[in-house]
């Protein structure tokens, strides 16, 4: 079985801070290692040539990363991959156009979910499975008007992923928000849908001395620090965790910082949109009288994010819209506590009170009392990071999860098969009934 991944803007590979980079990078990738591990599975990744990473990469024997030059050489937001897509569906086709394996085309995202239906004008027989990752609709409610549906591409967007909820096989999400959504905004039928969230690779994940890794990246070893993680990127909301870094230091008198860690290592790799949002965020700190207090990180490779993890004493999620959240997964597995706005995705990972704290953004100073009380209350503090980390080796380990995507491949593939005799009879019924009245 040959199971390829169709990525045009997210490369597995992709160093944390990358643009485009993230959740789904690691998502793809953890997924595609733990698919390769099965005897007679193995697994291509296509996406799209950028930056400076080469055109080829083997993982492991059954695991390889393509890297498709179409367009232009430089960067280009997911938002506007589109014209683009054509050129590398075409592209990869000539390569696996009369291919003797079972192959199943996984799109990822709505520009794999275009690339994958596309796909199909050269390879029909094949086996078409999405996974959205996050969906416009959801994106849409967010970031209303029309500045933001001509920045988002929203119109595109939401036109190919209600039509490949029609056509795929089968859909992949990873939480029950997701599937009520595409069959109540979408009309996808519930029956073709498998809830099936991701895992982590557990052993990555060991806590390092705080110390040490706190001297490395020279912050400050006798406070404690608030972590955000991930791209430098308005959607991330790292604004609203300087608001409540400015209320919690009124309640806590000890010292504490916030640690914004993401984004480029030097200026001329920022994109226009990273290079304004950390603008915006400097200027804010030091209107909050708190600048001396926050502090910025380049993106590290996610070999190290365990270091990254280890420096910390809270991790924040203030993103408006976080359609799952693998921080979250990650930071239970390296026993730091979270607390998250209230999105789709942290919600169906965090037990408030029990496994992390689900606080409405738009309440900040209930957001600053939280992290207080994980700061102040040791019982309160050891009770979540004991419940997340029983949750995450019980629920989330990818040696296990596998098992449930294989399963999910393997049923789209006899529901194709099915779905293909039956035409086949339905079509040649057709044919006789014509000729023979």
């Amino acid at each position: 079985m040959h199971i390829v991944f169709l990525s045009p803007h997210s490369d597995p590979l992709a160093r944390p801070g990358e643009p485009d980079s993230g959740g789904q990078c690691i998502y793809e990738h953890q997924l595609a290692n733990a698919l390769s591990k099965i005897p007679g599975i193995r697994v291509t990744t296509y996406c799209r040539q950028k930056l400076d990473h080469p055109s080829s990469e083997r993982i492991n024997p059954n695991y390889i990363v393509e890297r498709i030059k179409c367009g232009p050489d430089e960067f280009i937001p997911k938002e506007k991959i589109e014209p683009h897509i054509a050129e590398f569906t075409a592209k990869i086709a000539m390569t696996l156009k009369g291919s003797k394996e079972e192959i199943i085309f996984h799109g990822h995202y709505w520009d794999g979910a275009k690339s994958m239906l596309q796909m199909r004008e050269f390879i029909p027989k094949a086996t078409y499975i999405w996974t959205p990752h996050s969906l416009g609709y959801l994106k849409r409610k967010s970031f209303q008007g029309l500045i933001n549906e001509l920045k988002y591409n929203f119109l595109p967007r939401l036109l190919w992923e209600n039509y490949v909820g029609m056509m795929a096989h089968k859909l992949i999400v990873s939480t029950e928000s997701e599937k009520n959504t595409l069959t109540k905004m979408y009309m996808v039928n519930p029956d073709k849908i498998d809830v099936v969230p991701p895992g982590i690779q557990i052993e990555m994940f060991r806590r390092l001395p705080t110390e040490i890794v706190r001297k490395k990246y020279d912050l400050p070893i006798d406070a404690k620090i608030l972590l955000c993680l991930g791209r430098i990127t308005e959607a991330k909301g790292y604004h609203h965790a300087i608001k409540a870094l400015k209320i919690l230091k009124k309640k806590y008198k000890k010292p504490v910082y916030l640690v914004i860690w993401g984004g480029s290592a030097t200026p001329e790799d920022r994109t226009k949109e990273e290079t304004k949002y950390l603008a915006r965020l400097k200027s804010l700190a030091k209107r909050m009288k708190v600048s001396d207090f926050v502090i910025f990180r380049p993106s590290v490779t996610h070999d190290k994010v365990n270091e990254v993890y280890s420096c910390a004493d809270v991790l924040l999620i203030t993103s408006e819209n976080e359609p799952f959240g693998i921080t979250v997964l990650e930071a239970m597995a390296m026993q730091v506590p979270v607390v998250s706005n209230f999105g789709e995705g942290p919600k169906n990972l965090i037990v408030h009170n029990q496994t992390g704290c689900l606080v409405n953004i738009d309440h900040l100073d209930r957001y600053a009392n939280y992290i207080f009380a994980l700061l102040l209350d040791d019982y309160y503090r050891n009770k979540i990071i004991d419940n997340a980390y029983n949750f995450i080796l019980n629920n989330f380990d990818w040696d296990v999860r596998v098992n449930d995507y294989i399963n999910a491949y393997k049923g789209a593939v006899v529901k194709r098969k099915i779905t293909e005799s039956h035409k086949g009879k339905v079509s040649r019924n057709y044919f006789l009934k014509k000729n023979l009245t």
